[in-house]
């Protein structure tokens, strides 16, 4: 497995993991709140400014992107997301590792991540201790998610 910094000819596979991803949670995920979490975000132009604003990187397994995690200039991890074929084999913790050495060599005491209980379990391995929660409606819908922060010095 390779992790590396991503670029805009990956965003097809990057889109793909992400809507997989989605889509894997139907077992808890209501089809409308699938639907609203992938809605908006299936442009070319959302990813391209993705790429453009953010710290993307891509974990790959031989030619194939199956995972990615986007950084902000904020110190947040604002997308952290695992093909579903290839969930519970590392790839979370692989992405998380590279960030936080990315954050760290850019001078971040602290990273954040706003996330739904899916990864908390991820999440306070690494590092994150829970510190809020809170309801965001997205398209009608609305999402339970909680604030994690973890220190990096």
């Amino acid at each position: 497995m390779i992790v590396r910094k991503a670029n805009i000819s990956e965003i097809p596979a990057i889109v793909s993991v992400f809507v997989a991803s989605v889509e894997g949670l139907t077992d808890v995920l209501s089809v409308q709140h699938a639907a609203a979490w992938i809605s908006g975000v299936l442009r070319q132009s959302y990813w391209q400014e993705v790429l453009r604003s953010h710290y993307v990187a891509v974990c790959y397994d031989g030619d194939d992107i199956v995972g990615f995690v986007a950084f902000s200039g904020l110190g947040e991890l604002t997308m952290l997301y695992v093909s579903p074929s290839h969930q519970r084999q590392g790839i979370g913790s692989r992405l998380i590792n590279h960030v936080r050495q990315h954050a760290i060599e850019e001078g971040y005491a602290h990273l954040k991540i706003y996330a739904n209980v899916y990864i908390h379990a991820l999440l306070i391995k690494h590092g994150f201790e829970k510190m809020d929660d809170f309801t965001r409606n997205i398209k009608g819908v609305d999402f339970q998610l909680n604030l994690y922060m973890a220190d990096l010095i």
